[in-house]
């Protein structure tokens, strides 16, 4: 996350990664504790974060653009303000099996067929911490973090591609007593207004004499 640097602890993105971190007791304390040596832990989120500069036409007059601001070749212009941000992490196509298949279909017979070779593999790291009170003590914190790897021999100038799972489409939540209840209520009321309206409508009009 070059630009955003920051977790979540929540997140309902469908792309976003999964970061686990289990903190451990330190020796000692695991010997005693009838919990074992897992102290704490928690799962945290990082969500895509990627915009690459402009795309421009070869050796097109861009105004206001120095030479650093464009690149070598003069096909892309970088932004001044610095939003681009890039990573190959970020930077591999997510596609879901029926996107694929699409694309497939509609391929060119000159043109690569595309195909899932990606995916993502967990990877341990350690963090170890040292710290002082009454006297010195230690915490080691084990980090899950997934790691974006080629899945099998991928050929020169194949696009990379990450297989994700379809968006989970809202369910309808179920209906309780508490509903019926309620819409039973509401028809209650609604019937003794219109009873209401319709006594009132029947009553015999007066005359009024000024």
């Amino acid at each position: 996350m070059p630009k955003q640097s920051r977790v979540l602890d929540i997140s309902e993105n469908p792309n976003a990664a999964r970061i686990d971190v289990v903190a451990l007791r330190a020796a000692v304390d695991a010997v005693n504790s009838p919990e074992g040596h897992i102290l704490r832990s928690k799962s945290f989120f990082v969500v895509p974060e990627f915009k690459t500069p402009t795309r421009v036409k070869p050796k097109a007059a861009v105004a206001g653009a120095t030479h650093d601001n464009l690149s070598k070749d003069r096909n892309w212009l970088f932004n001044d303000t610095g939003l681009d941000t890039m990573h190959p992490f970020w930077g591999v196509r997510r596609l879901t099996q029926q996107a694929l298949d699409k694309e497939r279909a509609s391929t060119e017979a000159n043109e690569w067929l595309p195909r899932f070779n990606c995916q993502l593999v967990p990877q341990n790291v350690q963090s170890v911490g040292v710290f002082a009170e009454l006297q010195i003590e230690n915490r080691t914190r084990k980090i899950s973090v997934p790691f974006l790897t080629v899945a099998g021999q991928v050929l020169v100038g194949e696009e990379l591609i990450l297989q994700v799972e379809p968006k989970p489409t809202k369910q309808k939540t179920k209906r309780t007593w508490r509903d019926v209840d309620k819409e039973e209520d509401m028809r209650s009321k609604a019937a003794k207004l219109k009873a209401d309206v319709e006594l009132e409508q029947k009553k015999p009009q007066g005359e009024y004499i000024e």
